[in-house]
């Protein structure tokens, strides 16, 4: 399957729009081992964001296995969908039957309204699950894991903002995990770009309410990224890399590197106590 599907993407005619269909493939069926290939469409223009989303929602796609089985894929003739259609139907019953199923659109923007409000903040206990979903108690996680993330947002709005985000191996299954594939520090430097980014995609879906107020989000974007980055820098020199693409090659989960550092800098002053810092390692 792989190796087909290999050939599609590398020796196909470029223009050829069988490879816009193929990135939702290889998330859809959890070939981890292609995520190179993913990464190839992504720089080449051939992922359809209105399809599936950006790289960063694919990778979320990727790793989540709630919904596998839940499709029913049958064959539907276009002409026989059409027919049922209000504007091509002349058929009495097909309309009455149109009519009676009309969508309530005052009713569905109420329950979008409803969906997208802010969470109320529950105070987490010490022994509670930590809202990470982990699995382990709150103390044992990330009370003191992520102090310098709680003077940011509250962990309730980070778990909210963090729901689509690929979940951690908590058992034996046979399923491939985000943390079977990347180490703990990647995660976690991952995690805190994506609370930085993933919010203020156009694409995403889950926190619109976070748009209401735009300098609320780039001071909320801009703290993200400045922890990000100074993890970012101990493990780039932990591991005494040369670049920021053997970085990426190696750790990188949902960004390039030098796209959350652009966006940093797009955020800092030049006479930020950072921003030479920041700099220095966007140009590496």
């Amino acid at each position: 399957m792989i190796s087909f599907l290999k050939e599609l993407v590398y020796q196909y005619d470029e223009e050829d729009e069988i490879k816009y269909h193929i990135s939702y493939f290889i998330c859809k069926t959890h070939l981890i081992d292609m995520l190179d290939d993913l990464i190839y469409l992504d720089e080449n223009d051939y992922i359809d964001p209105i399809q599936a989303g950006e790289y960063d929602s694919l990778i979320d796609f990727m790793f989540d296995y709630k919904h596998d089985g839940n499709y029913c894929h049958v064959p539907v003739i276009t002409y026989d969908r059409l027919k049922r259609w209000q504007s091509f139907s002349e058929d009495p019953q097909i309309k009455k039957e149109n009519e009676e199923n009309k969508i309530d659109f005052d009713a569905l923007d109420r329950y979008i309204e409803k969906e997208q409000a802010l969470p109320k903040i529950k105070k987490i206990g010490r022994n509670d699950p930590c809202p990470c979903g982990s699995g382990k108690k709150y103390k044992k996680c990330c009370m003191y894991k992520d102090a310098d993330l709680n003077k940011i947002e509250d962990i309730t709005l980070r778990s909210k903002a963090l729901e689509k985000y690929p979940k951690l191996r908590t058992n034996q299954d046979d399923k491939i995990y985000i943390n079977d594939y990347y180490d703990e520090d990647s995660i976690d430097i991952d995690k805190i770009i994506y609370l930085g980014l993933y919010r203020f995609s156009q694409y995403n879906d889950s926190l619109y309410f976070m748009r209401n107020n735009k300098a609320l989000n780039k001071n909320i974007q801009h703290q993200y990224l400045l922890i990000a980055f100074d993890k970012y820098v101990d493990k780039f020199n932990k591991e005494n890399l040369s670049s920021n693409e053997e970085y990426d090659k190696k750790y990188s989960i949902h960004y390039d590197t030098n796209t959350w550092l652009k966006e940093l800098l797009d955020g800092m002053n030049k006479n930020d106590e950072k921003y030479h810092e920041v700099e220095k390692y966007y140009n590496k």
